[in-house]
């Protein structure tokens, strides 16, 4: 039992007063009495010398103080831990995302490692007793939900205790960002899905790192939070990018600083286990700093790392696989463009070939990386990566609309390859065509009038349409231009696919190419393999759930890509001891398998039952 008030128990002093006033001796007036043998017990008073007499035995000055005992004890609001009632139906939620690995829980353990010590302790108290074989028999049903990048039911609702320790067992660390969000709607679905009128209550274990949560109120199930951490005081590398200035390599790397002091750090680069370069950075409270590296280095890893510790280490490295260069041949197909022609010739390892469109249909792109086709469409859609420039006609599912004027950019796929570094929000356009919408087009460019820049799969070697003549605006004067076909000739140098050239974000599906192969192999960080079918070009890997390099074997070669966690709220580590869920607030609960239960109800109760018995003993004269 604990005290929520502890001021409380100051009532207790009132007793003091009543025992006091027991042991103050009576004043008597004298009386002449005809004999004294009636009256030995007053002679024997009279004789005493203090003004204090002898503490007896008395009901009355018992239950006075007892009642204020009780008072006293009701007003400290004390609360007992008691378990759950049985026949309820509990899901039992568990954070495993990265900020959940920080090692600040008492005995030096890592929060995850806390919450599963008591999830297990949920399990453990689901019924009042348990049977010989390890049901439980209380009638109570539970499942295990882990909650990371994405939901996953680790068990079914079951009352086998067994079962339930072994999916506990099983959650481990993962270096992704957490979903909250999807997690407790698979909960609440899964409760409501076993009938109508059921009792159900979800157990959530986590730190609170979730951007959002569902609407509660009116589902009929109750929430109860643990909360889980000590510390903020953490620095993370949050962003990392790369890119090729006058032909080397730089870095661009951001440390975000989620504590409430200034912290400074050296930020370290290592290339084939070699030390080359370091920073020194000064993060101010709740801020970021960045830092730029620069250099002629050789293709293979780069790893980033911040010096010193701190209580979550999945985001104190950061790495990048750097690729060995190679020419990349494009063929334009063009009646001339000039400021398309200067873009090209500005990009490194570029080798373009320029072919007049009249005989579009009879060219052959074989031996070509790229073809961008200027205000033509063949008649056979080429088999590698391909750019048309304000095509006249249809390309494949992009079907262009009639011209609209002065359409205003709204926004722009800044996540997407080929608009790395591209920044469109100062480039005007006098007219655009823009593509009809459909479900095989991915928007890049998305305008007041619709899509103007749409991407289309095909397999290893995706197309892009972009749907304006570029004389028709401003966009060849900014920087973003060059940097656009600069994306442009990196996509086709790696194929065009999706495969992240340098790193990728730990949670999320990398494609892989996979041309001519029907599986590959990936090799993640601790050692486990997952053979993946190809199709189309392309094998897609979903399992990036830990920080570091991942080996890809297929076709009688090895390649590696890097995942790192770079998620700004995950490297937030502090604990949120409210969530905001809808508009209701759901505050942490002490950790463990019961349930709090305050008393002082049953207190006061008590305190007035026994003024009751004094107040009857009084005037009985007990």
């Amino acid at each position: 039992m604990s005290l929520l008030n502890l001021a409380g128990l100051a009532l207790a002093a009132v007793a003091l007063p009543i025992i006091l006033l027991y042991l103050l001796k009576m004043r008597r007036t004298d009386r002449r009495v005809s004999s004294l043998l009636l009256w030995r017990e007053v002679i024997a008073d009279l004789q005493a010398n203090t003004p204090f007499q002898r503490l007896r035995r008395n009901l009355l000055m018992l239950l006075q103080v007892l009642a204020v005992l009780l008072l006293a004890l009701a007003l400290a609001r004390p609360i007992v831990r008691l378990r759950e009632t049985g026949g309820r139906h509990l899901v039992l939620v568990v954070d495993t995302s990265a900020s959940m690995s920080a090692r600040d829980a008492p005995d030096g353990r890592s929060r995850l490692e806390a919450a599963r010590a008591d999830a297990l302790e949920v399990v453990e108290d689901m019924g009042r007793s348990t049977s010989w074989w390890g049901r439980g028999a209380s009638g109570d049903a539970c499942m295990v939900v882990e909650a990371a990048a994405e939901a996953r039911t680790v068990q079914g609702f079951t009352s086998d205790l067994h079962a339930l320790r072994s999916a506990l067992s099983t959650l481990g660390e993962r270096h992704v960002p957490t979903n909250l969000e999807d997690a407790l709607l698979l909960a609440m679905a899964a409760v409501r899905g076993r009938g109508e009128g059921v009792e159900g209550l979800v157990h959530l274990f986590s730190d609170g790192a979730s951007p959002r949560l569902p609407e509660l109120s009116g589902t009929g199930v109750g929430l109860r939070y643990h909360a889980y951490g000590s510390r903020a005081d953490n620095l993370g590398i949050v962003a990392l990018k790369s890119g090729e200035e006058r032909g080397r390599t730089q870095v661009l790397v951001t440390v975000a600083n989620a504590g409430d002091r200034e912290a400074r750090r050296f930020l370290n680069l290592h290339g084939g286990g070699v030390f080359l370069d370091a920073r020194e950075l000064s993060v101010p409270p709740g801020g970021r700093a960045s830092a730029v590296f620069e250099g002629d280095w050789e293709a293979g890893v780069l790893e980033l790392s911040l010096d010193g510790e701190d209580p979550l280490a999945c985001d104190d490295v950061a790495r990048l696989v750097l690729r060995a260069g190679r020419e990349v041949r494009v063929l334009l197909v063009s009646p001339g463009n000039p400021v398309v022609e200067r873009a090209l010739a500005a990009t490194p390892d570029a080798l373009v070939e320029r072919v007049d469109p009249a005989g579009v249909d009879a060219l052959d792109p074989a031996g070509h990386d790229l073809v961008i086709y200027d205000a033509v469409v063949p008649a056979r859609e080429p088999d590698r990566p391909a750019l048309y420039l304000d095509p006249p006609a249809a390309v494949g599912p992009a079907e262009p609309r009639p011209a609209v004027r002065s359409p205003a950019i709204l926004d722009w796929a800044r996540d997407h390859p080929l608009l790395r570094f591209v920044d469109l929000g100062d480039v005007h356009l006098a007219a655009a065509r823009p593509f009809v919408a459909g479900p095989r087009l991915r928007p890049l460019v998305t305008t007041d009038a619709g899509a103007v820049l749409v991407a289309m799969g095909r397999g290893d070697h995706e197309h892009w349409a972009l749907g304006l003549d570029v004389y028709g605006s401003d966009w060849p004067l900014r920087a973003s231009f060059p940097i656009f076909f600069k994306n442009l000739v990196a996509l086709a140098r790696r194929g065009g696919g999706d495969l992240p050239d340098g790193v990728a974000r730990t949670g999320r599906p990398v494609a892989l190419p996979a041309e001519g192969l029907a599986e590959v192999e990936v090799v993640s960080p601790d050692g486990t393999r997952y053979r993946l079918e190809a199709r189309d070009g392309q094998a897609y890997f979903g399992a990036t759930d830990l920080v570091g390099v991942y080996r890809v074997i297929g076709g009688g070669r090895t390649w590696s890509f890097a995942a790192s966690l770079l998620d700004a709220q995950e490297s937030d580590i502090r604990t949120r001891g409210v969530l905001e869920a809808g508009g209701r607030r759901v505050e942490a609960v002490a950790s463990g398998g019961g349930v709090n239960r305050e008393v002082w109800g049953w207190l006061v109760g008590a305190a007035l039952a026994v003024l009751a018995v004094e107040w009857v003993a009084f005037h009985r004269r007990w």
